[in-house]
């Protein structure tokens, strides 16, 4: 439950000053598990933005930011299927002090952006095995946390119906104190399961005449580190630094207008058109730790679907 309001104020023809703030009471409710209702946290923002000439323009920006333990989660399997976990009741939410700042570049047909931003993250939610029956994993808090990341984003007009997109994201995110209970293990001040690097390339193709929209995206996403278990008790004795891999995505949208104001989306694609799966996952070990997931397990998904509007 909550709401947000924002304002603009033009302090003169090349610099605006914005603000936000949304108010929160996150609950979070499941009849296996306690229930948690949290205080209301309040996420300011402020942005701060400069038109050095029409073509360059500079940001900063800072703010807080919250995030809660939800039930659901498709992170950990990344296999097209929700994964439960349990909430105790004593966790809290994380909390995020960011602060940014960044460049755009502009010409006609392209654009040009890099940006730096850097968080401290208090009460780090993660997620580990758990007995509750159930459930497949459990919400921990795990202490402090210093993130760092840069970004840059390249667009293209090639022709007035053929574009590219280009991102790219590293990220450095580590806690302050090793884990309590793999302290001994490499890696152990790192973020699981979040890429060093990450990357996306797309193409869009639109034909304006019959509303049709083509998107063709490759992802590279980086390494990570993930625990594992090779013992079968429970406990990582692990931590991997995982491999990078490439997904490919091809994604169609068709518009038709019907009579009056309705509007019929036509949605089909196609993901992991590769039929890339996790190399290194081992479902007939007695010894199997079913956490141990980083990429995809299912491979190669068809979908199609429809939307009106009316």
């Amino acid at each position: 439950i909550g709401f947000s309001g924002s304002h603009t104020w033009l302090i003169n023809d090349k610099t605006t000053l914005q603000s936000a703030g949304r108010f929160d009471r996150q609950i979070l409710t499941d009849t296996n598990s306690d229930s948690r209702i949290y205080n209301f946290t309040l996420s300011p923002t402020v942005l701060l933005t400069y038109q050095y000439t029409p073509k360059i323009s500079v940001y900063t920006s800072t703010g807080v930011s919250y995030k809660a333990a939800d039930l659901y989660t498709e992170k950990h399997h990344l296999n097209r299927q929700l994964s439960s976990i349990f909430t105790p009741s004593n966790i809290q939410p994380q909390s995020h002090k960011n602060l940014s700042t960044g460049l755009t570049y502009t010409e006609n047909d392209y654009s040009f952006s890099t940006n730096l931003y850097y968080s401290q993250i208090d009460d780090v939610l993660e997620t580990a095995g758990t007995i509750q029956p159930g459930f497949d994993f459990e919400w921990r808090n795990i202490g402090k946390a210093q993130s760092v990341s840069t970004e840059l984003i390249y667009t293209r007009t090639i022709t007035p119906f053929l574009s590219i997109t280009s991102e790219t994201l590293y990220n450095f995110t580590e806690l302050e104190n090793s884990r309590p209970d793999i302290e001994a293990l490499r890696y152990s001040k790192r973020l699981f399961k979040t890429p060093e690097l990450n990357s996306r390339l797309q193409f869009d193709a639109k034909n304006p005449l019959y509303q049709l929209l083509v998107q063709l995206e490759t992802e590279y996403i980086g390494s990570m580190f993930v625990p594992k278990d090779n013992t079968g008790n429970g406990r990582a004795n692990e931590i991997v630094k995982t491999k990078p891999y490439i997904l490919m995505n091809l994604n169609i949208k068709k518009e038709l207008f019907l009579k009056s104001q309705q509007q019929l989306t036509l949605l089909t694609g196609i993901k992991n058109i590769f039929d890339y799966t996790q190399e290194d996952f081992d479902t007939f070990s007695a010894t199997t730790d079913t956490s141990y997931v980083y990429a995809p397990l299912f491979g190669r998904f068809i979908y199609a679907g429809a939307s009106i509007n009316f």
